[in-house]
C-alpha cells in the first residue's frame, strides 16, 4: 500500500475478509486498523464514500 501512496494516492484500503477488518492508508498519516467495521467512511478525496462492510 505504501507503493500505491509513493505513486500518487491519497488514499488506500486494504481489505482482509479472512480477519475482517480494513486497514486504511492516508498519505502523512499512520495506517488505521478497523476491525470488523460496519461501514468504511472514506476521507479526502472520496469525501461522501461509504463503503458498508455487512459482508465482510
Amino acid at each position: 500500500m505504501q507503493l500505491w501512496l509513493e505513486n500518487g494516492a491519497q488514499l488506500a484500503w486494504l481489505i482482509d475478509p479472512i480477519d475482517v477488518n480494513v486497514t486504511i492508508y492516508r498519505l502523512g498519516h499512520a495506517p488505521e486498523v478497523l476491525d470488523r467495521p460496519d461501514v468504511v467512511r472514506a476521507s479526502d478525496p472520496l469525501i461522501g464514500f461509504e463503503l458498508p462492510c455487512a459482508r465482510l
